[in-house]
């Protein structure tokens, strides 16, 4: 990876916003690319405090038996609620989700229903969400991988049917929610989980959220989106990238978003091969950036678009 803050091994400990999922539905889902099998019991996300508390966690691994599968905890309802019939697939990007729908509770892995669980429990812990490790109650147990695009809907189980796992950062298009309907939170954290051969951009550094009040995207609420406090704000910067012709031809190229000020790259991501949309996401729209894409092709040359600034979401 060229672009500053190089791959790094360990997710995170993040405290995202004291968000209680209580009696409603709700969909908690996001992607996390794992490296190799844990020891211990690494949470993707969690608000658990204790094991008598009104929380939930989402696990990567566990106990002897169920250390390559992915496990859920709810409540004090028993460890581990829910096992994933299928077995945790590494080096590569792959999204789970949890959904709650009445009193049942199910996990999604790529699309597909891993079992569920009914249990009439009013998950009311408000201590706050903990992504890629298992805070201070089971030892403080990170995950070996790395985590993105972490999203909490309330009052709706998103998934009831199997489906397929979305293939572009949240609220970007139709794919990825435009509408923000229901949406609590969404963390975006690396910047690459659509074309993962293509290089990975960590997750790790210090976060923090947007400012009250929420702020409003199509007409729905919702709460803050995490940004890095080095660089982030309320901003976003987005286009195209097409092949100059009769008809432009969209293309997956690499976007790096360049802060003039100093010449630092504080992001990159990859476009969408379908329709050569890129999006950045959380970055301060006080300052002027530099858009440059690469043609890994050979075939064309950099394209640059500079002295941008983000619009405010």
């Amino acid at each position: 990876m060229l672009c500053a803050n190089g791959a790094h091994i360990e997710a995170p400990q993040i405290d995202a916003t004291h968000l209680s999922m209580d009696s409603g539905d709700f969909t908690i889902e996001g992607f996390s690319y794992l490296l190799s099998k844990p020891s211990t019991f690494p949470a993707l996300v969690s608000n658990f405090s204790s094991f008598s508390s009104n929380s939930i966690a989402i696990y990567a691994g566990g106990s002897t038996g169920s250390e390559t599968r992915y496990l859920v905890a709810i409540t004090n309802s028993g460890f581990p609620t829910i096992t994933s019939t299928s077995t945790i697939v590494y080096n590569q990007w792959q999204h789970w989700a949890l959904t709650r729908l009445g009193n049942v509770f199910t996990l999604w892995i790529q699309g597909t229903s891993q079992g569920s669980a009914t249990i009439a429990a009013n998950l009311t812990s408000s201590i706050g969400w903990t992504f890629g490790n298992s805070r201070d109650l089971l030892n403080n147990s990170f995950i070996n991988g790395h985590l993105n695009w972490i999203r909490i809907k309330k009052g709706i189980a998103l998934y009831t049917a199997p489906f397929t796992p979305p293939s572009v950062a949240f609220g970007t298009n139709s794919g990825g929610d435009a509408t923000w309907s229901n949406t609590s939170l969404v963390a975006p954290l690396d910047s690459q989980f659509a074309l993962p051969a293509r290089g990975l951009q960590n997750g790790a550094g210090r976060f923090a959220q947007f400012a009250s009040p929420a702020f409003s995207a199509s007409g729905f609420s919702v709460l803050p989106l995490m940004y890095r406090i080095d660089y982030g704000g309320r901003g976003k910067i987005y286009g195209t990238v097409k092949i100059k012709s009769a008809t432009p031809i969209p293309v997956a190229r690499a976007v790096r978003l360049i802060r003039d000020v100093d010449g630092v790259c504080v992001s990159e991501v990859w476009s969408d091969p379908a329709t050569g949309y890129y999006e950045f996401v959380g970055f301060d729209p006080r300052v002027r950036y530099t858009v440059l894409t690469y043609d890994y092709t050979n075939n064309y040359r950099a394209v640059v678009a500079d002295n941008l600034t983000a619009e405010v979401i």
